[in-house]
């Protein structure tokens, strides 16, 4: 009887175990992220002035828990790129929020995930100007800029 009181044991330990490290790498993840937001947030504030310099109607936002800029059609759709961090994880993730030729809104993932051994920030630069240029395209669709 105590092999198995052993063993039981041992089993709730590790998964106690997984769970504080879990816990720990999730903050760790947000941390990380807060850091990346705040040097991100000039080069946020940098496209958007330049969009609105452009015509464009821009809201955008930075803070420790997301990077946002959002690009608004003539017809009231939108286009948008949002940084965030998940919420179980706490890993950094790339979300793109849009308004489809039907009108109906839509958000897209890649399904990738990033933490401080995979994250660049010119994938950040890269996910943006690719919102951008895709909001250009089908602005003829939402009744223009």
């Amino acid at each position: 009887m105590s092999d198995f009181f052993d063993k039981l044991d041992n089993a709730i330990g590790k998964h106690k175990q997984a769970e504080n490290d879990h816990k720990a790498a999730k903050q760790e993840n947000e941390e990380f992220f807060s850091q990346i937001s705040a040097r991100l947030a000039p080069t946020l504030e940098t496209y958007a002035t330049k969009l609105k310099e452009r015509g464009m109607r821009v809201v955008h936002s930075a803070n420790s828990r997301h990077i946002w800029l959002e690009l608004k059609y003539s017809d009231g759709g939108h286009r948008a790129l949002s940084l965030h961090t998940n919420l179980e994880s706490g890993r950094i993730e790339f979300e793109e929020l849009f308004t489809n030729d039907d009108g109906k809104n839509y958000k897209s993932t890649t399904g990738a995930s990033y933490d401080q051994s995979t994250w660049k920030d010119e994938l950040f630069v890269s996910k943006l100007e690719k919102m951008i240029e895709d909001f250009i395209f089908y602005a003829p669709r939402h009744g223009g800029l």
